[in-house]
């Protein structure tokens, strides 16, 4: 569902005259920081997610699928009638559009409320209680050939964490995210970066102000971290 959106994102990108190749896209649903990373940042909820959009979307997936299906051929017809095959064209785009919106969404909500489960032990354990609810969800994914990202942190507001969730095994090549330890609280230059390999079903958790960076992948395949 992951690649499905990035690739509509991209297309729609395209059909509006940008390079995702040479120039950075500053957009709320896609935002990449600089073109030689190849490395995409897509919202996939923009306000946290409610809980019961997982089990409502499960229920309308298959639903909601046949809708845009059907949708999507009447537009065509309609549109091959009146003689417009770019007419068509933009009604088939915008329908497989919403249909891997649609289904992206159900499969983050999803993916949100099983790792929110897996988080909020360790975060209260920590000692971050004033973390109550989940900002945005959405995927970070490194394209093949993209180069390291430089040191940085997400924002300058206290209490916030990153959860990644590698939606493909993440190793030393294919562009683990590197951290700074300690570097929320101070800023040494001496300290060693640690670059976690994980797993599907691991659960990274980061405070934001914590410098890190993404690294290059230098794998012929993409990889995508919720």
């Amino acid at each position: 569902a992951a690649e499905a959106r990035l690739a509509c994102l991209l297309a729609r990108a395209r059909g509006k005259g940008k390079d995702p190749s040479r120039e950075p896209m500053r957009w709320a649903d896609l935002w990449s920081q600089n073109a030689s990373q190849r490395r995409f940042d897509m919202r996939i909820l923009r306000h946290g997610y409610d809980r019961a959009l997982a089990a409502d979307h499960a229920a309308a997936d298959s639903a909601a699928d046949r809708a845009a299906a059907d949708s999507a051929a009447g537009s065509a017809i309609d549109s091959s009638a009146a003689g417009s095959a770019a007419d068509s064209s933009a009604a088939d785009s915008a329908a497989d559009g919403n249909a891997a919106g649609a289904a992206c969404e159900a499969s983050f909500a999803r993916l949100a409320g099983a790792a929110e489960a897996v988080a909020r032990p360790v975060l209260d354990a920590a000692g971050l209680r004033c973390i109550r609810e989940v900002d945005s969800v959405g995927c970070v994914t490194a394209l093949p050939g993209g180069r390291h990202q430089p040191w940085h942190f997400d924002g300058g507001e206290a209490g916030l964490v990153n959860a990644f969730i590698p939606l493909v095994p993440v190793t030393r090549h294919n562009g683990a995210t590197e951290l700074r330890p300690g570097s929320h609280r101070f800023n040494d230059p001496r300290t060693v970066p640690v670059a976690p390999e994980l797993a599907v079903g691991d659960v990274l958790l980061f405070d934001w102000l914590l410098l890190h960076r993404g690294r290059g992948n230098a794998t012929p395949s993409s990889r995508p971290v919720a």
